[in-house]
């Protein structure tokens, strides 16, 4: 049987974005209401943040949303190729080094396989299901694909009328139904 393949945002879908700069001290998390996240940030601290993006301290060691590891298992257990889809930060030059980090440690630690595609234009990725946190990846990812995708809710997208999952349970219980 052909696996099918699963499009999956990494930041704010498998590693959580908003946690790490919450952790850096730049935002309340709670205070992230949209998906610019500079706008929850102190204006004070803006050039912090820009020069914090750049570092591997912010990129390399950033923590997993809960229950993403169980769901990337679930993905492969109902058959799914995984493939971590994201869109580059360009202004850090170890970006695809970071990314590359990630999905080592994903197989070397967690026994997960996945493949890495870095590109802008998600929505010209084939797949069989895809799942982002940006509205506006799975609008156009749904256009383009005519397949299944959903927005990966998060306090910072909740104006989205879109065909949403509720954290990585919603998205094991999806797959529950659909195998």
């Amino acid at each position: 049987m052909k696996k099918k393949t699963a499009l999956l945002d990494v930041d704010g879908v498998i590693t959580d974005f908003v946690g790490q700069l919450e952790h850096f001290g730049l935002v309340n998390a709670n205070n992230v209401t949209n998906w610019n996240v500079e706008r929850a940030v102190d204006p004070a601290l803006r050039r912090t943040l820009k020069a914090l993006l750049k570092t591997d301290d912010f990129w390399y060691d950033m923590p997993f949303i809960p229950g993403a590891l169980e769901g990337l298992r679930a993905f492969e257990q109902s058959n799914y190729k995984i493939v971590l889809l994201t869109a580059p930060y360009e202004d850090y030059k170890g970006f695809t080094c970071a990314r590359q980090k990630l999905q080592q440690s994903l197989k070397n630690e967690h026994a997960i396989v996945a493949d890495l595609v870095i590109t802008e234009d998600k929505h010209h990725v084939n797949g069989d299901i895809f799942i982002d946190d940006k509205p506006l990846n799975v609008e156009l990812w749904q256009r383009m694909n005519k397949k299944t995708a959903y927005l990966f809710d998060q306090p910072y997208n909740q104006d989205a009328d879109l065909n949403r999952v509720l954290g990585w349970q919603g998205i094991i219980k999806w797959l529950s139904i659909n195998i």
